[in-house]
């Protein structure tokens, strides 16, 4: 199904690209996109003043955020220049709403017809993000506990179905990529060695900036990178395995990306997740869930067929359907978040 000439004023982190990727999806479903992603520009002072002044609160008030605050100012002013500019849109859609000055999330809402925004992380992991709440029609969370927060809607992550799943040659190949965090170490350390015992080549990829975070990336044998890898390039790199490794964020109770690739994508996937056995797409078949007294099981559950998942959960989960749902479009198979206690 293709749309005909809506607008949509669209916002998302481009961390790997990613926002781009969704902006691609959405102009193939034929909108017509505004788009305010944010990017990383070069900062200019407006004159010498305003450099010596930041010098000053350096070096008298040890003030090291006071460029920041400039840019910023600078990047708010900018978004508002440009929103004047453009037509009224059918529906502003922000991902990651917190990512964006307040104030230009107020002014957006009078752009639009129909304000969305979808936090794809806890909430509980940014303070203040309450207050963007009240300035969408709808607010969508994919942790079921976010649904405590009023104006809130559940959602899931979800795959592109654009992307066609290839056909896997080296059946013994896994693949993780995530950034660093000090206590997902353990975990990823313990299934890579289990995997290697069971001859498979493990792709373990992580990013971080930090040179500290590096040293202990490397120490175990792991790829570090300190810029973020392209989503398509992560896209063939995660095609090329059959199986995906998912260590979850202990801070939230969502399912993350690699859940629904692996979905699409016909992959197993080994996942800390406990949760995912109270989602539709469960399969013991399909995903692993390790926890402290199962490892032993993990040879079995590799060498158990994988099972393909009903048509129409795979297209409730695909990307197409997801955009119709947040965006309330036409037909759409409904997703909801299930009851944890």
């Amino acid at each position: 199904m293709r749309i005909g000439n809506k607008r949509i004023i669209f916002g998302a982190p481009q961390n790997s690209g990613f926002s781009d990727v969704i902006r691609k999806e959405l102009i193939n479903l034929g909108y017509i996109i505004e788009d305010f992603s944010i990017k990383e520009e070069v900062f200019e002072y407006k004159s010498i003043f305003q450099r010596l002044y930041n010098l000053y609160r350096k070096v008298i008030f040890n003030d090291y955020d006071y460029k920041k605050k400039l840019k910023k100012e600078a990047h708010k002013n900018r978004m508002l220049d440009q929103l004047q500019k453009i037509p009224r849109a059918d529906y502003a859609f922000f991902i990651r709403p917190d990512f964006f000055p307040l104030e230009f999330i107020a002014q957006v809402r009078n752009k639009a017809d129909r304000s969305i925004a979808y936090q794809w992380d806890g909430l509980n992991r940014y303070p203040g993000i309450e207050n963007y709440i009240p300035h969408f029609d709808r607010f969508y969370v994919f942790d079921p506990e976010d649904l405590s927060y009023p104006n809130t809607y559940p959602t899931t992550n979800f795959y592109f179905d654009s992307f066609k799943s290839i056909e896997v040659i080296d059946y013994k190949k896994a693949y993780f990529i995530g950034s660093f965090e000090a206590e997902r170490m353990d975990n990823i350390v313990a299934i890579r060695n289990q995997l290697t015992q069971l001859n498979y080549e493990c792709t373990i990829i992580i990013y971080s900036p930090h040179t500290r975070q590096t040293y202990e990336i490397k120490k175990f044998g792991f790829t570090h990178i300190d810029k973020h890898i392209n989503y398509y390039e992560n896209l063939n790199s995660m095609m090329s395995a059959s199986v995906l490794i998912d260590i979850q964020n202990p801070i939230h109770k969502g399912l993350s990306f690699r859940i629904f690739e692996s979905l699409g994508y016909d992959k197993k996937v080994i996942t800390t997740n406990q949760n995912v056995v109270h989602y539709d797409l469960f399969h013991p078949n399909n995903i692993f869930v390790l926890n402290n007294y199962n490892a032993e099981d993990l040879i079995s559950f590799l060498n158990t067929p994988y099972v393909q998942i009903a048509d129409r959960i795979k297209k409730k989960y695909s990307f197409t359907n997801w955009a119709n749902y947040v965006l309330d479009n036409e037909q759409y198979l409904p997703i909801d978040l299930p009851i944890i206690r």
